[in-house]
């Protein structure tokens, strides 16, 4: 229909009738491209918005296991040592609360926080671009390093730790109901020593500085990683338009 006008007035050599045809068809296009960018622009918005609910919920659980369990890491260095001075003093402890944390520390160490599975999809198929926020994404992949070193110096603590030097000094009440169940347990349930050999737990001090050595190396790194997966929180908590909980930003 419009093409058919157009000619018509150029036939009739109107010249000022084509050049509004043309605007109009021109003006045309334009709508037509600027419509076509907005519905995918509010596409690629809603598979972001997707992308950052599923990174909200991983690093939702990753903050909370790092409240439960990072006063454990804070304070495993300073229960290691001092279990090293009732040792260098001979002043057998008593099988109670202290010598219990100091054993449980000296022994067990905790584990690695988790990576993201979102995240790791993202760097995986190369689309961590899909992230239009820069400050997001350098939060995850601050996150994303730290928490790489942190597991490896991590790893490394299991290896002393798994020497059975101290295993041997220390005895330990263990699970023992359904296997299925054991993940339910909490730690404490897993780790009460019952009793220990204090002749064979003075001989552990050597191998008991590697150990708190590695403690505080380890706690810098979770420290780190702690820190990088709350502000990783944070700033998807406000991209999402959550609020985030006074008290958490306090721990």
């Amino acid at each position: 229909m419009l093409l058919r006008r157009i000619t018509q007035h150029v036939k009739d050599q109107n010249w000022i009738a084509v050049a509004l045809d043309l605007v109009i068809v021109v003006v045309g296009i334009l709508i037509a491209f600027q419509i076509t960018n907005w519905n995918e622009a509010r596409i690629e918005k809603q598979r972001e918005i997707v992308l950052l609910e599923r990174l909200q919920f991983d690093f939702d659980r990753i903050v909370i296991w790092g409240e439960r369990t990072m006063p454990r890491v804070n304070s495993a260095p300073e229960d290691t040592s001092w279990l090293i001075e009732k040792i260098r003093s001979d002043d057998k402890p008593e099988l109670n609360g202290m010598f219990r944390t100091a054993a449980e520390a000296s022994v067990f160490a905790v584990a690695s926080f988790e990576i993201s599975p979102t995240y790791q999809e993202l760097v995986s198929t190369g689309t961590l671009s899909r992230i239009s926020s820069p400050e997001l994404r350098d939060a995850l992949a601050n996150y994303g390093r730290n928490r790489q070193a942190e597991k490896i110096v991590t790893e490394g603590l299991y290896a002393v730790q798994n020497r059975g030097v101290m295993r041997e000094a220390i005895q330990f009440q263990t699970h023992s109901g359904d296997p299925a169940q054991t993940f339910q347990v909490s730690l404490d349930e897993i780790m009460v020593p019952i009793s220990f050999d204090w002749e064979a737990l003075k001989k552990t001090e050597p191998h008991l500085h590697v150990i708190l050595q590695n403690q505080l190396y380890i706690r810098g790194w979770k420290q780190n990683t702690f820190r990088d997966a709350k502000q990783t929180l944070k700033l998807l908590n406000a991209e999402l338009g959550i609020v985030d909980d006074p008290l958490s930003e306090a721990l």
